[in-house]
């Protein structure tokens, strides 16, 4: 049992693809309206997430547009605050050039608000973007 925690440890480490640049976004909230953000290098992107309000347990429609580069691959998850809770990464499919789509879910429902992280990961190339953006979830009502 060791052994295979040990492993799962060491494969996450080793083989988890190396980020190089973050930018963490302070001034939208996905969960409200859709954000645009300039990359640098003549490179943007704009997230739009719905429905509005990122409920917990209920699938989410994701899109992407990127300007200004072409991706290998992008990739969404979601990262607690609170509660140190990584969700599985979705991974978009390109509609067209430049357009990505994905479905999303918050599995995790709490009893409480709980803010979160965003976390757009863009491959292209040699390069690969981790976009953070701010958002909460409201407590459930039963």
């Amino acid at each position: 049992m060791v052994s295979l925690v040990a492993f799962g440890y060491s494969y996450k480490y080793f083989f988890q693809e190396v980020v190089t640049h973050h930018i963490k976004v302070h001034d939208c909230q996905i969960s409200e309206s859709s954000c645009s953000v300039f990359i640098g290098e003549n490179r943007s992107l704009t997230i739009d997430v719905l429905p509005r309000g990122m409920v917990p347990t209920k699938i989410m429609d994701i899109n992407v547009n990127l300007k200004g580069f072409i991706a290998d691959k992008v990739l969404i998850n979601f990262e607690g605050i609170e509660i140190d809770h990584n969700l599985p990464a979705y991974r978009f499919d390109e509609t067209s050039s430049g357009y990505f789509n994905t479905k999303g879910l918050i599995t995790f429902c709490t009893l409480d608000d709980m803010h979160w992280w965003a976390n757009l990961v863009i491959f292209s190339g040699n390069e690969s973007w981790k976009v953070s953006f701010p958002f909460e979830t409201h407590k459930a009502i039963y």
